[in-house]
């Protein structure tokens, strides 16, 4: 479900985190278990403008559009100052994506991959 959108240069990108998703950021950055770390250091801008193409390109296609988002188009048309609003749609678009909904009658099905993710950082 897309539940977070993004304007890039007058467009509007919607991102969806999903299990296509979540195997290319695995294969591009790194495994979710350092979702955090992605936002920090010297690769933070890169990871950001890897995981608007990720996640917008799987909401545009999602959404019957052509899914053309390429690093250098985000990193041309995405400005400094919108960094930090851009990265927060993507944790917002991965934690909506990891929610798990239940009817309040059945008991609460297991998450797991929120369950390896505490795991591996659980000291």
């Amino acid at each position: 479900m897309i539940t977070q959108r993004i304007i890039i240069n007058e467009r509007e990108i919607p991102l969806l985190f999903d299990l296509a998703a979540l195997a290319e950021i695995t294969d591009q950055i790194g495994e979710m278990s350092d979702f955090g770390e992605m936002f920090k250091g010297h690769k933070r801008v890169k990871n950001t403008i890897k995981l608007i193409v990720i996640l917008g390109n799987e909401g545009l296609e999602v959404s019957g559009q052509k899914p053309d988002l390429t690093e250098k188009f985000v990193g041309r048309h995405l400005h400094p100052s919108e960094l930090m609003t851009a990265q927060m749609a993507c944790i917002n678009a991965v934690t909506d994506g990891m929610r798990v909904e239940t009817k309040q009658d059945e008991d609460k099905p297991r998450d797991l991959t929120l369950e390896e993710i505490e795991k591996k950082s659980t000291p």
